[in-house]
């Protein structure tokens, strides 16, 4: 995952977080994501939840996208602060995901 985070001590700016992308970053982790499948097609992905805890000084995100397309459709993401659902639309086969990337934005 790829993080811009942005501080400041003596500007009198509030510090904010922002990630986007796949692996360990400072700004926030991922922990806790699980996978339901259709129950009607179960080789299709109906959702992605996972857990987004702010690191470094971030707050919580209060925006998330997910794609599973490598960006060519972003998926925004429901619920928060803490934990997110991002539900698919139907024909998003598993077999054929690629690695799931999230962008959260404070």
């Amino acid at each position: 995952m790829t993080s811009l985070v942005s501080t400041s001590s003596n500007s009198g700016l509030t510090e904010h977080g922002a990630g986007s992308g796949d692996g360990t970053v400072s700004g926030y982790a991922i922990s806790s994501v699980v996978w339901t499948l259709d129950s009607d097609a179960p080789r299709e992905i109906d959702s992605v939840s996972f857990d987004v805890s702010p690191s470094g000084g971030a707050g919580s995100p209060t925006e998330v996208l997910s794609t599973v397309d490598n960006g060519s459709t972003w998926i925004s993401c429901t619920g928060g602060p803490t934990t997110w659902t991002c539900t698919f639309g139907a024909g998003v086969i598993a077999s054929t995901a690629n690695p799931l990337r999230i962008v959260s934005v404070e």
